[in-house]
């Protein structure tokens, strides 16, 4: 089996299912490299927008192109979907607003890498999750772990935390929820080294 993109064009209108399958794109794009999506073309990956799966279904019935939804796409969905339940929404919520707070704040950011000097941890900084991502949420728990020791001694701090911040917190319940869902999480690679 070959994988090929032919061709990448901008969509300077709307993104609907007509617009992605415009005949004359498609014959442009044959033409340009003598090729035919009837007689060439077996199959076309793509994601799981529903303006996307239209237009290939458009082109199943036109040309005769098999629809193959994209596999990461679909895992990411799935993950993302279990991701809403409510206590792992609010897990990860904790972690996001620590890491968040952490990425703000030049000050925390300072006292951070000051408190993984003095406790000899590695100097790691922590990482923020992103939607598409599923591994990402868990490159962040896990980071959020190794580096407890010297985040709670920094939260502690005055200087980094006002009184009124006290969601800011390393609570025991959410570093075992962290431990919880890492192990679920956990992709068949290891987590970033910086």
């Amino acid at each position: 089996m070959v994988l090929v993109v032919w061709c990448t064009n901008p969509l300077e209108d709307s993104h609907t299912a007509e617009k992605h399958c415009s005949l004359d794109w498609i014959e442009e794009v044959e033409e340009k490299f003598d090729f035919s999506l009837r007689d060439d073309v077996q199959a076309m990956v793509h994601d799981n927008a529903a303006n996307v799966v239209k237009a290939i279904r458009i082109l199943e019935e036109r040309h005769g192109v098999a629809s193959l939804p994209c596999d990461g796409h679909t895992t990411q969905l799935i993950v993302n979907h279990a991701l809403k339940d409510s206590r792992i929404n609010k897990a990860l919520g904790g972690a996001r607003s620590l890491v968040g707070y952490f990425h703000r704040s030049d000050v925390a950011t300072m006292k951070l890498k000051l408190k993984q000097e003095q406790m000899g941890t590695a100097h790691h900084k922590l990482t923020q999750d992103v939607a598409v991502s599923w591994n990402s949420s868990y490159d962040m728990i896990t980071r959020l772990l190794e580096q407890r020791w010297p985040v709670t001694p920094t939260l502690s701090d005055p200087e980094v935390t006002r009184a009124a911040k006290h969601y800011l917190d390393m609570k025991a319940d959410l570093e075992a929820s962290w431990r919880n869902y890492s192990k679920h999480l956990s992709p068949s690679r290891k987590p970033p080294s910086s």
